[in-house]
């Protein structure tokens, strides 16, 4: 595994959140979001913050899974 890589997983076991390799069906990535590690970008279910249906997580940048 690569550096990036073990810092976005040690980002999301720290604060509960979901790593995806591929954009789940019916999620969006999240604009205007900056606090994703680098090599990875928010994602969200696209249900409203005020949900409680609301689910987030990271999605990998392509030169990350390789």
């Amino acid at each position: 595994m690569t550096e990036k890589l073990n810092k976005i997983l040690e980002f999301a076991e720290l604060n509960n959140v979901s790593v995806f390799s591929e954009i789940p069906k019916g999620w969006t990535t999240l604009k205007g979001a900056m606090t994703a590690p680098k090599g990875s970008i928010w994602i969200y279910n696209r249900k409203s913050a005020f949900s409680s249906e609301r689910e987030t997580g990271l999605l990998l940048e392509e030169d990350i899974q390789a």
